[in-house]
């Protein structure tokens, strides 16, 4: 009866749906902190014909194409075995791809195209000093 209940479809896909959506959130974010960050000539990448925004679009779509690569055949293996974990696991590797790729959600870069900024830095505050100290 035990050995039923480990090895059924069921527990398999508890565990591996919510493990390939974080293993994807995780493989998504990485590579959008390395691309939007880690670029090793940004002034050759901001002297292509084509606006910020749309040099930004790139990257996302070179990372979510990286993530779709790696994470197709699972989830195509997995609709085999059963479709609606398939189906969920599926909508979860695109919701947390998707929202690890926003731009300027990543800490300490700026999407102003004033470069990266610190994240420790906090804005200058002037003190106004008045005549009564009460």
């Amino acid at each position: 009866m035990t050995a039923q209940i480990i090895h059924s479809k069921t527990d398999a896909n508890v565990l591996l749906v919510p493990m390939m959506v974080m293993a994807a959130g995780h493989l998504g974010g990485n590579l959008a902190w390395l691309s939007i960050s880690g670029e090793d000539a940004p002034d050759l990448v901001a002297s292509a014909p084509v606006s910020a925004q749309r040099i930004t679009w790139a990257k996302i779509e070179a990372v979510m194409g990286t993530v779709a690569f790696i994470f197709a055949p699972l989830v195509a293996a997995l609709a085999f075995l059963s479709v609606r974990p398939a189906l969920v696991a599926g909508v979860g590797i695109l919701v947390t791809t998707a929202s690890a790729d926003r731009p300027g959600q990543v800490i300490g870069v700026n999407t102003d195209d004033s470069g990266p900024t610190s994240p420790t830095a906090e804005p200058s505050h002037q003190s106004q000093m008045s005549g009564d100290h009460g």
